[in-house]
């Protein structure tokens, strides 16, 4: 389920929100590099002959949908878009034998998409610590008595 479009914009904070648009980018990466086009749309069984394929893979992901549910601002938290890529490919991964060229198409881009969430990561580090060293020398400003405890320390 999902919260009606008005609310979404206001029920995110600007970090939240900064970090779906990133992982948005990455996705649209992601489909940029997958040169096949497998991961593109869901996995269609019947066409492809893959009758076993709902027996094994019980909850199918696949990029477009992903996209969709971005624009549809269904994400209301990275965490969530981050496990839909990853079930994506864990899928196919799952799915496909060792050496065959979706299986290796899947980890190539998962690999890509973890080294890239790990960018993020250190980036938001970083933002952090700036925000903190910000805060810190803000409420040394605003202490009373210059570097003196503010009355709340004593």
């Amino acid at each position: 389920r999902r919260a009606p479009s008005h609310l979404v914009d206001d029920m995110l904070d600007d970090r939240e929100a900064e970090d779906l648009i990133k992982l948005k980018n990455i996705v649209s990466e992601l489909r940029r590099l997958d040169r096949d086009g497998w991961f593109a749309a869901p996995v269609d069984a019947v066409a492809l002959g893959l009758h076993n394929y709902h027996d094994i893979v019980k909850k199918p992901m696949d990029l477009g949908t992903i996209m969709k549910k971005f624009e549809n601002k269904e994400y209301l938290a990275h965490e969530d878009a981050i496990e839909d890529v990853r079930l994506t490919f864990n899928n196919a991964i799952m799915f496909n034998p060792d050496g065959h060229g979706v299986n290796l198409a899947a980890k190539r881009l998962l690999a890509y998409f973890e080294s890239q969430l790990q960018k993020l990561s250190a980036f938001r580090a970083q933002a952090a610590r700036k925000r903190k060293k910000t805060n810190e020398k803000s409420s040394k400003k605003t202490s009373v008595g210059g570097g003196r405890k503010n009355f709340s320390d004593v």
